[in-house]
């Protein structure tokens, strides 16, 4: 003999199959939600790490209001643990934008080893006045197309305008966000990477440093590695 509550919910389900379908439905969509995120953590964690080795993205940034020279990026190259040091030149300006509204950008240095921008679109600049653009912000119907700097500083930027060569990512801007600054309203609307030579600067903002490690970036044996170099960087 069936039991009571088995032939009261036979009934139910035989009585309203649209409700018991709706039921599955939530619970296999709960099931699926969940395996989903059991599984993104690793899948996010490997890509990201994927992307910041292949671009290799600095383990220290060391910065001073004084500047940095050559020298200094000689030095701190020979502290034991570091594979790369490179001196890198970085500058807020205050552009013009569409519909001649202002927009506040980050100049940034092309690098040769450390923190590599990704090219999207375009070609990689060729002279002083050119430049690579956010691809977050700039499409390929920018290139050609010049960013002028409105009352730019002589003794950081060696042009007044750049023009727009190619269209880049940069893996030390991993989401959204572009920074905040002192000037304008605060916050930077997007980055642009220029030529060494197109700041006439003679001195570097920061200098990146690369350790000499291929750990896992998530792993305690890269945490160690970084920790165990901190006290000497710094």
């Amino acid at each position: 003999m069936k039991h009571p509550f088995g032939r009261a919910a036979w009934r139910e389900i035989k009585t309203h199959p649209g409700r018991y379908l709706a039921i599955l439905a939530i619970v296999a969509l709960g099931v699926g939600f969940y395996a989903g995120l059991f599984v993104i953590e690793d899948a996010m964690l490997n890509t990201t790490n994927s992307y910041i080795t292949e671009y290799n993205l600095y383990d220290f940034s060391v910065s001073t209001t004084l500047g940095l020279y050559e020298d200094d990026v000689a030095q701190l190259e020979k502290l034991e643990g570091i594979r790369h040091a490179e001196g890198m030149i970085a500058a807020d300006a205050i552009c013009q934008g569409n519909a001649d509204n202002e927009q506040i950008l980050h100049f940034m240095s092309i690098p040769k080893k450390i923190t590599l921008p990704q090219l999207v679109a375009g070609s990689m600049p060729q002279s002083s006045n050119e430049c690579l653009a956010d691809a977050n912000r700039y499409t390929e119907d920018d290139i050609g197309k010049k960013i002028k700097l409105k009352d730019a500083d002589s003794d950081v930027f060696a042009h007044t305008e750049y023009t727009v060569v190619g269209i880049a990512n940069s893996v030390e801007f991993l989401n959204y966000q572009r920074g905040s600054t002192s000037l304008g309203g605060g916050s930077v609307t997007s980055f642009c990477y220029i030529p060494r030579n197109g700041f006439s600067a003679e001195y570097f903002t920061s200098v990146h440093l690369r350790a000499d490690t291929d750990a896992y970036i998530y792993s305690d044996d890269y945490r160690d590695a970084i920790r165990s170099l901190k006290q000497s960087v710094t």
